[in-house]
């Protein structure tokens, strides 16, 4: 894969998990939220009128999103 190739595959990583942490926040399913959500950047969605907040967190070949109804201030990382 070259460089261009992974750097548009992270991008739909980064947009597609926060899309769905979105969609879990709300409780609502892809098929029926999907097109009604939008990421306005790293920090920050909408779902139609409703404001959503997100804290990205990549370790590794893994890409993941946290959504809330408030701005996240900090979220403690244990590990097992």
């Amino acid at each position: 894969m070259d460089a261009s190739s992974k750097l548009e595959s992270i991008a739909f990583l980064e947009l597609w998990t926060a899309k769905e942490a979105m969609l879990k926040l709300l409780g609502i399913g892809i098929a029926s939220g999907l097109d009604n959500s939008l990421v306005l950047n790293d920090e920050e969605g909408l779902f139609k009128d409703t404001k959503i907040y997100f804290s990205r967190y990549v370790c590794g070949d893994i890409i993941g999103n946290l959504a809330s109804f408030s701005k996240i201030c900090l979220v403690r990382e244990f590990t097992y």
